[in-house]
């Protein structure tokens, strides 16, 4: 952040630079903040404010604006200046469409949601949040070259053995062979929900940095836990998240009075 300071001193009187400094210190603080209270988030909307007047060409920065008020939970304000972003014409149609989705329902700007995503399962059918909706899952993120993947299909076994009927498990693949991929799930009677993200894109969305990863998520397509289940205490770090989703109501009664 000081760093910035430094270039907001050097962009001098060249506002397209200086606008510039102050979204790339927005995002950054968007980023660093923690929590609805975090002060952090007052500053990224001053900088985004700040960017956008002195450069009106910026348009994202009206998208990262509303977010970040939502995040304040200022949602009236937020819902407004989002609105005000579907609008424009230099709008990217994916953020666009994020946009849509957050106005429809805000707490999607400060809850972590799963992304969009759509892929096709071993059975050919079609795993998605829509498809996951209403349900409690287990999301695994493995390859078969991964040893400690390989190790973790032990535990879960176990999980899925234990939550038959209660818990979605969908086995997400990192594999380039897809022959190699669906021997090994045969062989190994790994009986749940089997896909492959090509080119790991959701992983990277997810901010994945290692495999195996575990991710809990709750029946409003929230993230709960993201862990690499390893150690002793693994399964039961997992198991934990899970129990606390199945106890949590769906649908959520925030949603009813909206």
């Amino acid at each position: 952040l000081h760093e910035d300071d430094h270039a907001l001193k050097a962009a001098g009187s060249n506002k397209k630079n200086e606008a510039n400094v102050h979204l790339a210190r927005g995002v950054l603080l968007s980023q660093m903040a923690n929590g609805s209270k975090d002060n952090k988030l007052r500053k990224a909307a001053a900088d985004f404010r700040e960017a956008l007047q002195l450069d009106p060409s910026l348009v994202g920065a009206n998208f990262d604006l509303g977010v970040v008020l939502l995040r304040e939970k200022r949602v009236a304000e937020g819902v407004a200046k989002l609105k005000s972003y579907v609008a424009l014409p230099g709008a990217a149609p994916a953020t666009v469409a994020q946009a849509r989705r957050i106005i429809a329902n805000p707490s999607r700007a400060w809850e972590p949601y799963l992304p969009d995503f759509s892929l096709a399962t071993l059975k050919g059918n079609t795993v998605s949040p829509a498809s996951l909706a209403g349900k409690v899952a287990l999301l695994d993120f493995w390859a078969t070259w991964c040893p400690a993947c390989r190790e973790s299909v032990a535990m879960v076994k176990d999980i899925a053995k234990h939550y038959k009927g209660r818990v979605e498990i969908v086995g997400i693949s990192d594999d380039g062979n897809r022959a190699a991929w669906k021997t090994y799930v045969a062989k190994h009677h790994m009986d749940w929900m089997q896909t492959i993200d090509p080119r790991f894109k959701l992983g990277t969305e997810l901010h994945l940095e290692f495999i195996p990863t575990f991710i809990v998520v709750d029946r409003r397509g929230i993230e709960r836990l993201q862990t690499d289940g390893s150690g002793i205490f693994g399964e039961a770090r997992i198991e934990n998240a899970i129990n606390k989703a199945l106890k949590q109501p769906y649908p959520d009664p925030a949603k009813k009075k909206q």
